[in-house]
């Protein structure tokens, strides 16, 4: 009779396990679902790097590799995505990025970094990435990027229209598209609650590291072409 009790207890305890990790396994496949349904913001954060309606310091920005004549803040709108060779998130976000060149003609893509010349230089021809990166020593530290992957969005007066930590396409989408959002608001999540908090981007802010510049300019959102590859 005991032994029967043993092997009844311990049959319980296997299917129970078994449950528990069936269970767990769901719930994993639930929330990878929902991400892939439900764009995850980008995950702007104060103390992640300089906000919107910062300017950013002048910075020499040289260039490393496929630059052609281009440079940052030279057009209505500049995108810069902050890479390192150690990152392994921004070379999986490189192919998206020269999309963006295509989907969005209005913003200019570039790739900015702190190596030296020749460093950052190699890192575009192994990523084989016909983005134009740009290097500056300091780079980090002089703009208060925190760490890559990180991404702005500025105009040609250098002051900050967006910026986040971005991690996936659709956070980068989610980034871009925001700034057909009006241009005196800038949202995003407190992280907290959910409620999202809203902040006047026309406030009149200390430069990052810089003299403040002239007042936000290019009204409008961006043009968007359609893309085929989705």
């Amino acid at each position: 009779m005991t032994n029967t009790w043993i092997a009844a207890f311990t049959l319980l305890t296997v299917l129970v396990g078994v449950e528990t990790v069936l269970l767990l396994a769901v719930m994993r496949q639930i929330g990878v679902l929902s991400m892939r349904i439900k764009p995850i913001p980008a995950l702007v954060d104060d103390e992640a790097g300089p906000t919107p309606g910062t300017v950013l310091a002048e910075v020499q920005l040289e260039p490393a590799a496929n630059a052609d004549g281009l440079r940052p803040f030279a057009g209505e709108r500049s995108l810069l995505f902050f890479v390192s060779p150690t990152c392994s998130l921004c070379g999986s976000l490189l192919k998206p990025l020269a999309a963006v060149r295509k989907t969005y003609p209005d913003l200019d893509v570039f790739l900015a970094a702190e190596e030296e010349v020749g460093r950052a230089a190699e890192y575009a021809r192994r990523a084989k990435t016909p983005l134009p990166i740009f290097v500056a020593p300091k780079l980090f530290r002089a703009w208060e990027i925190e760490g890559t992957p990180f991404a702005l969005i500025a105009d040609r007066d250098r002051r900050i229209l967006r910026s986040g930590v971005v991690n996936n396409l659709e956070q980068l989408e989610v980034l871009i598209e925001s700034l057909n959002a009006p241009e005196h608001t800038h949202t995003h999540d407190s992280g907290d609650d959910g409620d999202a908090v809203v902040v006047d981007t026309e406030e009149q802010r200390e430069p990052v590291g810089a003299a403040a510049g002239s007042p936000l300019g290019g009204k409008g959102g961006l043009r968007s072409v359609p893309r085929n590859d989705r």
